[in-house]
């Protein structure tokens, strides 16, 4: 018994056996607002789309929140080959065409419950169209509901062409000349990994990608990535519950930062959820960009699977390259599979124990 105590122990430090809190279903989130009342009508009490609970605003103080939508649709550019199509007039619940974009400079923030907290493996897409350099634009993801949550992590695009990433509001990390604006419309794509207790989780996203290409698409845009221990408490360990929309510090529709089509998912197939392209793995295993493939790319791999091909296809990716530089041939047999070495070290570990317990 005290055996198979210490195998477990050791599986669980190293990862093998991960002894969490699994999410009771996996959710996609829809809004592309064109199931809700029409132009230049307040967000607040409005609901629309899928895989939410309740209402925009329903956690808001009143009047704190001035987000309206728009006449317009706001679209992906045809580079990225977005595939996932808004309601159209004669489909069910169609209103009209609307985005949304705050009205003041102060108050333009707003959030709304998901149907069941998001954990694990989550991918997100929205377009966004900056009308002036003074626009700031983009999601934030609460542990719950609040209003303009500025300490939250976030995604968000600014009328200089930036794209930045946040953990907790504190720490950023932002790449430059990601996006065109006034007028120009963008699409962005973000994957968000939150570790086991909300600790030790990554946030990253790209600018206008090539999303029928998958990681190679992925690879060539600009992308903005961010990871670390979370000390705050902005991911619960249930991951997060609700998304929030922050507008602009310019205001009115010809400053606003207009938003649409927002997509979130922790489903089996989150990236075609929220592209409407199935996700194809990179064929090179040089995770890191390094030149070569090492053991350093398998820690990559191993700490978001879900960028790097997946379970077990970015491993088994990998492993065939072991050992080469990117686009050589690999000496993949002489790599073992990484249950059978480490279940291997797992067990001298236990027998160890066992034995120097038996002496005492």
């Amino acid at each position: 018994m005290k055996f198979l105590a210490s195998l477990v122990l050791c599986l669980v430090s190293l990862g093998i056996v991960t002894i969490c809190a699994q999410p009771a279903f996996a959710v996609l989130a829809r809004a592309d607002f064109n199931d809700i009342n029409g132009a230049s009508a307040t967000l607040k009490a409005q609901g629309g789309g899928t895989g939410w609970t309740g209402n925009w605003g329903d956690a808001n103080a009143t009047g704190a929140i001035i987000v309206q939508t728009y006449g317009a649709e706001v679209t992906a550019p045809a580079s990225t080959n977005f595939n996932v199509s808004p309601l159209m007039a004669g489909d069910p619940g169609f209103t009209g065409t609307n985005s949304i974009y705050s009205s003041t400079a102060t108050e333009r923030g707003i959030s709304r419950q998901l149907a069941a907290p998001m954990t694990g493996d989550i991918w997100f897409s929205y377009a966004i169209e900056e009308r002036s350099g003074s626009g700031i634009g983009g999601l934030f993801f609460p542990s719950q509901h609040s209003f303009l949550p500025n300490n939250k992590t976030r995604v968000q695009v600014d009328g200089s062409g930036k794209l930045t990433v946040s953990l907790g509001g504190s720490t950023m990390a932002s790449v430059t000349n990601a996006i065109a604006f006034s007028p120009a419309r963008n699409l962005i794509v973000g994957h968000i990994t939150v570790g086991v207790g909300g600790d030790n989780s990554t946030v990253e996203a790209w600018s206008n990608p090539d999303v029928a290409q998958g990681a190679a698409g992925l690879a060539a845009a600009p992308h903005a990535s961010i990871s670390g221990q979370l000390t705050d408490g902005e991911f619960a360990a249930a991951g997060f519950s609700a998304i929030s929309y922050a507008g602009p510090l310019g205001w009115g529709a010809a400053n606003s930062t207009y938003m649409d089509m927002i997509l979130i998912s922790d489903t089996p197939t989150a990236f075609q959820d929220v592209t409407g392209r199935p996700y194809s793995p990179s064929t090179s295993a040089d995770y890191n960009g390094n030149g070569v493939i090492d053991a350093a790319d398998y820690v990559k791999w191993r700490k978001t699977p879900g960028s790097f091909g997946g379970d077990p296809a970015g491993y088994d990716n990998w492993r065939g390259s072991f050992g080469s530089t990117a686009g050589v041939g690999s000496i993949s047999a002489l790599v073992p599979e990484p249950a059978v070495s480490l279940l291997a070290i797992c067990a001298i570990f236990a027998i160890v124990t066992a034995t120097s317990r038996k002496r005492k």
